[in-house]
């Protein structure tokens, strides 16, 4: 019982200082009380939003932001009710970027929605895919094949099949390209798929290089 109150206590302590810090955030009056929800997977989506929110200001602060921009509480909420869902730590961090980057005064964007629903709709896998193809993208041939044993592990993980999916997401969500036509048979060039010509047939589009930074730094 005692360590049960201890984590209930431990928990309302994370969530008031998540709360305190919303509050400077939105201009719009924060809806009043919290409340813990006994439903089970409700309280685990509200540890989540609590996280992220603390782990965004934690991400603010080692940039040395201390007044964050106010983003409009249409962004906050679908972000918080999209990452609560996350149970992956990668994922979470992805949208604790997300939020911190949208914090960031510098940020020239009024409206994240955007990039919100693109994070929504994509995962770690994808993630990794897009970010690999950013690299190698800005590499010549030489340099790609020298670079290859470097993503060869995180992009090995994906079979042919999987990888075609991953890439017809990330096309259609606009933040991936195609360099050349890739519907070739019978071609001495090798598959556009081997890990190491991602980076000849696609590269990031000028939404996918912006949305790829706000997830990732």
């Amino acid at each position: 019982m005692k360590e049960e109150l201890e984590k209930i206590n431990g928990i309302g302590l994370a969530a008031e200082k998540a709360l305190n810090f919303i509050e400077k955030l939105i201009a719009a009056p924060l809806i009043e009380g919290t409340g813990i929800l006994t439903d089970k997977v409700e309280y685990w989506r509200f540890k989540n939003k609590v996280g992220i929110i603390l782990k965004a200001k934690e991400f603010l602060k080692l940039k040395g932001i201390e007044t964050p921009k106010k983003i409009p509480v249409k962004d906050l909420s679908t972000l918080l009710e999209y990452s609560s869902y996350e149970e992956d730590n990668f994922m979470k961090d992805s949208w604790a970027n997300l939020l911190s980057n949208s914090l960031n005064p510098e940020n020239k964007f009024d409206s994240n929605n955007i990039f919100i629903q693109i994070l929504n709709q994509i995962s770690s896998d994808e993630i990794v895919l897009l970010s690999s193809i950013n690299k190698l993208s800005s590499l010549d041939k030489l340099d790609r094949h020298l670079l290859k044993e470097e993503i060869k592990e995180k992009l090995e993980a994906f079979n042919e099949e999987i990888k075609l999916v991953l890439i017809d997401n990330l096309l259609r969500l606009g933040v991936l390209k195609e360099l050349y036509d890739v519907n070739f048979s019978n071609s001495i060039v090798p598959g556009p798929l081997d890990n190491v010509f991602l980076g000849e047939f696609y590269s990031l589009t000028n939404l996918g290089k912006t949305f790829l930074g706000k997830i990732t730094s």
